[in-house]
């Protein structure tokens, strides 16, 4: 049996307007930055605060995805590139000869950013739509 001063108190219009005005300022004032953790890179899925966003309620910073540049004429190149570059089977390449017409364009491919792991810094207005704006790292000393 609830005593009488507790009944009377969730009676109380005024308590109720109490409680609904600490909900409210209790909702807003919740930070609209989220870390967050990459489960899955294509398709991309992430989990943050129990929820898991997928790429419908995903919008992500460009530098994190994959792209390729477009293409751009290269005309009158000859001679020796110096480059350095190494091989996935332990090679490498230091100069690269060219004769002419033989490089006429070049794109650049940038490999996308994100992978299984990956902890992302996540930013949402209205908790339904995320922005992916970073991608973040711990220190390690």
């Amino acid at each position: 049996m609830k005593r009488k001063w507790v009944k009377r108190l969730e009676d109380n219009p005024y308590n109720v307007i109490l409680n609904t005005v600490r909900r409210d300022v209790a909702e807003r004032s919740r930070s609209p930055i989220r870390l967050g953790t990459v489960l899955t890179a294509a398709p991309l899925t992430v989990q943050a605060g129990g929820l898991v966003l997928t790429a419908e309620d995903l919008l992500v910073n460009a530098d994190l995805l994959g792209y390729t540049e477009p293409a751009v004429a290269l005309g009158g190149l000859t001679g020796t590139l110096a480059v350095s570059a190494s091989c996935s089977d332990g090679g490498s390449v230091s100069s690269i000869t060219v004769k002419p017409s033989a490089l006429t364009a070049a794109s650049l491919a940038h490999p996308a950013r994100l992978a299984a792991g990956d902890r992302v810094v996540l930013l949402s207005e209205d908790d339904q739509t995320f922005l992916i704006i970073c991608k973040c790292k711990a220190v390690t000393v």
